[in-house]
């Protein structure tokens, strides 16, 4: 494995038409948008509902020690990130509901990476938003995209 520093990024977008379950208004494919591991880290998972989402994920990846264990290469290394997200009741104006304010909900912190040769990751984060306090902390394999 080579030391390096990734700059990651993605942009999801998920709208919801028609009759959708109050248990779905949360969610995009099979996972929370605005919180939890796999959205908006720090804000809790479930605590914001709506049929447009939006959000990003920002991450600084790095390396920093590579070594041998049982005959396998791994390596040990730091991310950083910055997540954020908007989500909306529906495509018709509810201030109501979605507020008057810009509605910005974001997690900023960092985690641990642990590779396994060039396909397994296992990764602990742990994140800060105004939405929940202290911080929450996340265990995960796989990265985040």
């Amino acid at each position: 494995m080579k030391k390096r520093l990734t700059f990651a990024a993605r942009v999801v977008a998920d709208v919801q038409a028609g009759d959708v379950p109050f248990y779905e208004l949360a969610t995009y494919e099979e996972t929370y948008a605005l919180g939890g591991v796999e959205g908006v880290r720090g804000v809790p998972a479930q605590r914001y509902y709506g049929k447009e989402k939006v959000f990003a994920n920002l991450e600084a990846r790095s390396t920093l020690v590579d070594f041998r264990l049982f005959g396998k290469s791994f390596g040990l290394g730091l991310a950083g990130f910055f997540d954020g997200g908007r989500l909306w009741a529906d495509g018709f104006h509810h201030p109501e509901l979605d507020g008057t304010a810009f509605g910005l909900k974001y997690g900023v912190g960092g985690g641990v990476r642990l590779h396994q040769g060039d396909s397994m990751v296992v990764r602990f984060d742990v994140a800060w938003s105004p939405d929940a306090q202290p911080v929450s902390a996340y265990f995960s394999a796989g990265e985040l995209f």
